[in-house]
């Protein structure tokens, strides 16, 4: 046999988990000819996977009885199988925890021979083991930590709608691939509203795309890592992205005016492609400079556009003030919008004041700093929003 012949009978077999960063001289063909992608397990895997790692668990009756498998597999959404090992893991520490004697020296409890590992184990394990492709938990609850205040019907018809796109996108056989852009005033709560729709979706993959995570990035890592989210949302069969404050995004600066073309092309090209066949993917971004997006010719990326109002009623800012509480009762409430309203905000029945255009995010700002002085607390609020210019 040449050595032709004993070459052809040598099976290669490689394998990676950034495909990405393979030289393409090792793809072409006659090298690495055949390339199976080995995806996330789906609910039935990931059932398969539990009952391996918890085998030994439930043999040596370590395992209490109200674990429920089915209930595991099911919260466990874009885990990998070494995630979920880890995951039993975690859970075990947290049992063996509870058997530990705190004092001078640790030691082990007494009864060690009564540990089970529990339901309320892998519940606390799920704070600690993490998927690396699933939802931004933390990011999310950060932006939404006030939650959203229902002050005008509007924010209602805006939810309702995030969730209409939602379901198009879970449902719909033609439309794989949807972008919606979230625009108003600078501090009208876009953001939060975003983080919203994309958490009450429940997809498995939620991911928080933002300046402020790509702080001294050039241009080229910035896409690289606006890239890599993209990519990674391929991987789930449902996903949302929150891509946030745009101008921001691509550096964009008035003074010039300059923005990072090398950016915005990328964003074109990944806001156009639709995913792979079975993935599915919702994508929301925010802006606080709609007409900028236009020049730079964004705005068509997008299936729809819905813009985010600012408080500009009376009646609009006593919700607000009612339900965070500022008041102790309602007639200091009353007193204070009639102070309002003398200083020339407009009548609480009127649907808007010319005098009246503050964001959200900066009159809960303005309403945290007059709580601080109880005695004046109206004044305060009013000297406040007088003093922006209104």
């Amino acid at each position: 046999m040449d050595g032709v012949d004993q070459l052809n009978n040598i099976l290669l077999i490689g394998m990676t988990n950034r495909l990405d960063m393979i030289d393409d001289a090792l793809l072409r063909p006659g090298r690495l000819e055949v390339h199976m992608e080995i995806s996330l397990p789906d609910e039935k895997g990931r059932y398969q996977i539990l009952t391996i790692h918890t085998s030994k668990m439930r043999a040596n009756r370590v395992m209490d009885s109200d674990v429920d498998l089915f209930e595991l597999a099911a919260l466990t959404k874009n885990f990998s199988g070494a995630e979920i090992g880890g995951l039993v893991k975690s859970a075990t520490s947290f049992a063996f925890n509870r058997h530990v004697k705190v004092g001078t020296m640790a030691g082990i409890s007494e009864d060690v021979e009564n540990l089970r590992v529990n339901r309320a184990d892998f519940i606390s394990a799920f704070d600690e083991v993490q998927p690396a492709f699933g939802v931004s938990e933390e990011e999310l609850q950060q932006v939404i930590q006030n939650g959203i205040i229902h002050f005008d019907l509007s924010i209602d018809e805006l939810l309702r709608t995030g969730e209409l796109f939602v379901e198009q996108v879970r449902t719909s056989t033609r439309t794989p691939l949807v972008s919606i852009l979230l625009h108003g005033t600078p501090g009208t709560g876009k953001t939060a509203l975003a983080a919203t729709i994309a958490q009450a979706s429940g997809y498995p993959f939620i991911k928080l795309l933002s300046s402020e995570t790509m702080v001294g990035f050039t241009e080229s890592q910035k896409v690289a890592a606006i890239n890599k989210v993209f990519a990674d949302s391929y991987k789930s069969p449902l996903s949302v992205i929150v891509v946030d404050n745009l101008e921001r995004l691509l550096d964009w600066t008035s003074i010039g005016p300059r923005f990072s073309n090398s950016v915005l092309q990328a964003l074109l090209v990944l806001f156009a492609r639709r995913p792979p066949k079975g993935r599915r993917l919702l994508i929301i971004a925010t802006s606080s400079l709609r007409p900028v997006l236009t020049e730079l010719g964004f705005t068509e990326a997008f299936d729809s556009e819905m813009r985010v109002p600012p408080i500009s009623s009376l009646r609009s800012l006593q919700h607000v003030l009612e339900e965070v509480e500022l008041f102790q009762s309602r007639e200091a409430t009353a007193q204070a919008m009639n102070m309002l309203q003398q200083a020339g905000f407009g009548g609480r029945d009127e649907e808007t004041s010319p005098k009246l255009n503050i964001g959200i995010k900066k009159l809960l700002s303005i309403i945290e700093m007059s709580r601080q002085e109880p005695s004046s607390v109206a004044e305060r609020l009013t000297g406040a929003l007088m003093g922006l210019g209104m």
